[in-house]
């Protein structure tokens, strides 16, 4: 299966942190934005032994605005 064109070129944008411990999983382009949402991964964190740090992910989704 082919992967989105704007999944790429956010994953181009973001920087390298970032994409390690998040995932793109949804890019939809409107008139004047791309609006990016990611989910967390469950990966470990060097440093923290295996299931002591979690992904919280019960944050509401906020908007980043930046002039690139």
């Amino acid at each position: 299966m082919e992967k989105n064109p704007y999944i790429e070129l956010a994953e181009c944008l973001l920087p390298e942190e970032m994409i390690e411990y998040f995932e793109v999983v949804k890019v939809e382009k409107t008139k004047e934005t791309l609006d990016v949402t990611l989910e967390e991964r469950d990966k470990g964190v060097e440093g923290y032994a295996s299931g002591q740090l979690r992904p919280n992910g019960f944050y509401e989704e906020s908007a980043v605005r930046g002039a690139w």
